[in-house]
């Protein structure tokens, strides 16, 4: 009998001891391993085509694609929700992988498990040691809400006018007066690749960051690394940038056919256009 109770208890204090360890999470080390391995494969399936195997942005679909695929080895990233010259986010990169980069070649994975995203996220910080440096990450930036008068149509016309004042100040150099991208700059614009590049077109319902009057807010604030469009965030304040938004907003609707336009000064003509299609902000 003592020895069926001693059988019994040491089958019970196994089983404990079997149930403890599985709860033990799996060493740290061995599971960035796993994420990575299945990072790599998500890579090679999806992103390698264009993006290449290096990460360079020479993969064979990149051939005849315009704008080019992104480099990943450079550590330069136009869209994300930090600072200007910061690194974007896991989130920033998850949502453009879920969502695409409108106007490009890039599509959207929606439905891409968030477990894949993040490890294919964290096999492309492979290719650049920019990752590796704290002093390139920072915090998201906050968008403040919307201002009571936005959505008000009686009482947001003198916000448009004053925005258009200061859209006229600093992004009509490049985006031109009307918003459509020719501004008396815009010729001769280039990347940080030397490559040329055009200023986006703000009347079309959308830009590359995305659809909502949020991106729109969020690209003053940090502009679009890599590319001539600056960040305003220090020499502007909440309520500027916001009237700036919008007046784009207008630029939008008048293209639509659902607001009437703003008188303004006529733009200067523009000689030549750069020999790409790729843009900013």
């Amino acid at each position: 009998m003592l020895k069926r109770i001693l059988l019994l208890m040491s089958a019970v204090a196994f089983s404990w001891s079997t149930c403890a360890e599985d709860r033990v999470l799996p060493n740290e080390k061995l599971l960035n391993a796993e994420l990575l391995a299945r990072g790599k494969k998500v890579y090679a399936n999806q992103c390698a085509g264009c993006h290449g195997p290096q990460g360079d942005g020479k993969g064979p679909a990149a051939y005849g694609l315009n704008p080019k695929p992104r480099d990943l080895t450079s550590g330069i990233f136009k869209f994300g929700s930090t600072p200007h010259g910061f690194l974007p986010t896991d989130e920033d990169l998850l949502r453009i992988i879920r969502q695409g980069v409108l106007g490009t070649s890039m599509p959207p994975f929606p439905l891409m498990s968030e477990r894949d995203g993040l490890a294919v996220i964290q096999y492309m910080k492979t290719f650049s040691p920019e990752w590796q440096d704290p002093t390139k990450h920072a915090s998201p930036v906050s968008v403040p809400p919307l201002p009571e008068w936005y959505n008000n149509p009686k009482s947001r016309e003198p916000f448009v006018k004053e925005g258009l004042t200061l859209f006229q100040a600093t992004c009509a150099p490049c985006h031109g007066a009307t918003g459509d991208g020719n501004g008396t700059a815009a010729a001769t614009l280039v990347d940080v690749w030397q490559q040329p590049i055009k200023p986006i077109d703000l009347r079309q319902p959308y830009i590359r960051r995305g659809k909502n009057v949020s991106d729109l807010y969020k690209v003053l604030v940090t502009g679009v690394n890599g590319t001539p469009m600056p960040n305003f965030g220090p020499a502007m304040n909440d309520d500027q940038r916001w009237k700036i938004v919008a007046y784009i907003d207008h630029l939008r609707r008048v293209k639509q056919g659902k607001e009437e336009p703003l008188p303004v000064a006529t733009p200067e003509p523009v000689t030549s256009a750069p020999a790409s299609n790729d843009s900013f902000e």
